[in-house]
């Protein structure tokens, strides 16, 4: 007998330092040493949001505010070159809009198609009921039939011996 492939679940690791990644344990294993199952081991509770946990996860830095998020700008940085780098966030922001409403454009093709498969759907499954139905009706149209031609063998099987004891030739002692 063959082994059935074991269970895996993902599950959540959180260390005091702010890390957390996704590990793959089987049925009943443990997180391994010095991990967590729930992120309350973070020291720092700014290292604790979900921002801060998802950016870690994802290899990115997290600035929890406006102001760490300005701080990461070099200061020697010209007015002219933060003009440039807002044009290219506009420029990133423009694209992932645009990328988001083809996917909107795909989301909603994608429900049409599932929308249209369910009155599919909907339509064979009148059409199996109205064939089991019929199957049903032909069954029974059969089962008569088949009662029929019982009958019908168990008379003519009777005429037989009728006709048959008829014709039968006399005995001479009947025929006097």
């Amino acid at each position: 007998m063959d082994n059935p492939d074991p269970v895996i679940i993902p599950t959540w690791g959180y260390k005091a330092d702010g890390e957390a990644r996704i590990f793959q344990l089987g049925l009943g294993e443990d997180l391994p040493e010095g991990w967590s199952a729930t992120p309350d081991v973070i020291t720092d509770p700014a290292k604790a949001t979900a921002e801060a946990l998802t950016d870690r996860a994802a290899g990115r830095p997290y600035a929890d505010s406006v102001v760490n998020a300005v701080d990461l700008i070099p200061a020697a940085a010209s007015p002219d070159t933060a003009i440039d780098e807002i044009e290219r966030l506009k420029g990133i922001i423009a694209a992932g809009s645009q990328e988001n409403e083809a996917l909107v454009e795909e989301i909603d093709k994608a429900e049409g198609l599932l929308g249209a498969a369910a009155a599919e759907i909907a339509t064979l499954k009148t059409a199996l009921a109205k064939a089991e139905a019929d199957g049903a009706d032909a069954a029974a149209a059969r089962d008569e039939a088949h009662a029929a031609i019982e009958r019908l063998e168990a008379e003519l099987a009777s005429a037989k011996k009728d006709l048959e004891a008829a014709t039968a030739p006399k005995t001479a002692a009947r025929a006097r």
